[in-house]
């Protein structure tokens, strides 16, 4: 593939993804775990020991498996500061990943791969996934690099990719799993060795190990594939299944790219073309790409975390079909129109018309579903009310696990109850896991001898638009309110 088609599609990307970032916040709370540790790690290096969450298993072991991602955060984060170094940081990443995409087309010999990628820049429900503030983007840049470096058999680049995969994102094992489909599509177990020996060198050398062998059974084994959901325990939107429906109508001009294939697919057969001639290695390329397509759709209807990684490998499978078809689409619309006349005509200016318009809304959509989130000043006066006025490294109780990120970014000078998934909490000791569900819930009447024994807090952060237990608090003579704005309000217990 020629270098400035790759760098039109940077500049593409770039454009459109500053448009749907340019809004005064992030769209997950997990930004602000992130900004948080690159810059505990700008201050003092790598963040080794997980103090802030003393009830969970992260203060037994923890291990940064977004280390390679946080590093890159670094620099964007010390020249720009923090709001706008980590907006430019994720439009960039993400960029980079359309980019790779394209760049792996090409390196299956898809001709104008750019044309494959346009659907992916402006379909809401994957624009929404790959522009998150997390290592997502980062992790699909490695994935497309090392499906490319497959098909070319570049077994260093392979092991590097893989050695660094390990290190930078925890859904490092799916490219086992692409190589694994590799190597039985195309015999060819070579690859998948050293694919594999990258992963465990990284997995190994790391500057976690050991911490990083339990902290990943307990985020992968336990928490992705097990699960907790029939305890009822409380997990995030990204770890709840995703309908077809939802899939279909969140990402339009993916599908509607793939219906077009097979559509003419569909009219060659019915008109009785002659079938073009399927090499044999393309004729691998297409099972092996619709297989992993197959798998993590699979995935994805039990985990919509996942359809970041299964619309590009439809869209993968699509191109390298259409290709095969020999789809060059000026010979297509040669034929089309020889076929139906002045009516194609009409039919192609409707099509475009209307792809023109679910492109547009495709990318405003996705903006407006960024611009309802929290803004970046959220709980800033508490928390810096807080570091001036809560003693050093108390335990501050708070009710919901997903206002941690934004308390250990305005406040890392304490400690809190549950936070980065409420599974750690819960996997740590259930009988806490529950209290504190209670707690917050409002359904312990007295809770202020409960905090201070059971969790060792003096002080409870509340979040009064939504948190039940105000009430029972406000009702309560054992807590007093020291700080209050309209997001945030502090209260401490008196009663000995």
């Amino acid at each position: 593939m020629r270098t400035y088609p790759v760098f039109a599609i940077f500049l593409l990307a770039l454009a459109v993804f500053s448009a749907i970032h340019a809004v005064p916040g992030f769209g997950d709370p997990d930004a602000y775990y992130h900004l948080a540790i690159a810059k505990q790690m700008i201050a003092s290096g790598p963040v080794r020991d997980f103090t802030w969450l003393p009830f969970t298993t992260l203060s037994g072991h923890f291990a940064d498996q977004h280390f390679l991602y946080h590093v890159a955060l670094m620099p964007f984060l010390s020249v720009l500061g923090d709001f706008y170094g980590l907006k430019i940081a994720t439009i960039v990443f993400a960029a980079l990943a359309m980019t790779a995409f394209a760049w792996m087309l090409g390196a299956y010999g898809v001709r104008r791969p750019w044309l494959w990628t346009l659907p992916l820049l402006v379909s809401t429900g994957f624009l929404f996934r790959l522009l998150l503030t997390k290592a997502t983007a980062l992790a699909l840049v490695a994935f497309f690099l090392g499906l490319g470096f497959l098909k070319m058999k570049k077994r260093f680049a392979l092991f590097f990719v893989a050695f660094a995969y390990a290190w930078l994102h925890g859904s490092w094992p799916i490219l086992g799993i692409a190589a694994l489909a590799h190597a039985i599509v195309r015999k060819d177990p070579k690859t998948f060795f050293v694919v594999m020996g990258g992963l465990a060198a990284g997995f190994v050398l790391n500057p976690f190990f050991p911490e990083n062998f339990l902290f990943n059974w307990e985020q992968i084994v336990q928490i992705a594939v097990l699960g907790s959901r029939d305890a009822g325990v409380q997990v995030g939107n990204e770890w709840s299944p995703v309908e077809i429906s939802q899939l279909l109508v969140e990402n339009v001009p993916v599908f509607f790219a793939l219906a077009a294939s097979f559509a003419y697919l569909s009219l060659m057969i019915w008109r009785k073309e002659p079938a073009p001639a399927v090499p044999e290695d393309r004729r691998r390329s297409i099972v092996f790409a619709a297989s992993l397509a197959c798998v993590f759709l699979l995935m994805a209807l039990r985990q919509a975390r996942h359809k970041e990684y299964f619309l590009p490998l439809a869209l993968f499978a699509g191109a390298l079909l259409g290709d095969a078809l020999q789809l060059d689409t000026r010979q297509a619309f040669a034929r089309l129109r020889a076929w139906w006349g002045r009516r194609f005509n009409l039919l192609l200016a409707a099509i475009l018309a209307c792809f023109a318009f679910v492109a547009i809304h495709g990318v405003w959509y996705a903006h407006q579903l960024y611009a309802r989130r929290v803004p970046f000043v959220r709980f800033e006066r508490a928390g810096a009310w807080m570091q001036a006025h809560v003693p050093p490294g108390e335990i501050v109780f708070h009710a919901s696990w997903d206002d941690f990120p934004f308390l250990f970014y305005r406040d890392p000078a304490h400690r809190y109850i549950a936070g980065m998934d409420p599974l750690f909490l819960y996997r740590n000791d259930p009988s806490h896991y529950w209290l504190w569900r209670d707690i917050g819930d409002g359904r312990r009447r007295e809770p202020a001898a409960l905090i201070k024994s059971h969790f060792e807090a003096q002080y409870v952060f509340v979040d009064p638009k939504r948190d039940k237990f105000l009430t029972t608090i406000k009702n309560d003579p054992s807590f007093e309110r020291v700080y209050a704005d309209a997001e945030a309000e502090v209260w401490k217990i008196t009663a000995r």
